[in-house]
């Protein structure tokens, strides 16, 4: 997947979840239209005290040129679709607790 965006002019970074017993993977092209898209990344660890579960998230967005004056004009107006990436990352958080889980944000880091 990677290589094909970088075969298109652009670079996804795809977390390695590696030995992971649980990975999932999902994407929100619903923006897509418009030049932007967020990938979803979620690794499981189990421990012997419960599990740990890893986010990582991605977002790219074409703008500039002639072909976008519009969007990109309306992006500064409203934003873009990556405010919505924290909201998604607590519904998951949220779905997490609806099954009786304790859940605790240990850390978050922002590129």
């Amino acid at each position: 997947m990677g290589a094909l965006a970088e075969a298109s002019g652009s670079r996804i970074q795809v977390p390695s979840c590696q030995d992971a017993p649980y990975i999932a993977t999902g994407a929100d092209k619903s923006m897509a239209g418009y030049g932007e898209s967020t990938g979803y990344y979620l690794c499981l660890w189990p421990y012997q005290d419960g599990v740990s579960l890893d986010i990582f998230t991605s977002f790219s967005i074409q703008s500039g040129g002639i072909a976008n004056i519009g969007t990109d004009l309306a992006r500064s107006v409203v934003g873009d679709s990556s405010q919505f990436i924290q909201r998604s990352i607590d519904a998951v958080l949220e779905n997490v607790r609806a099954t009786g889980a304790s859940v605790e944000k240990v850390s978050e880091l922002k590129a």
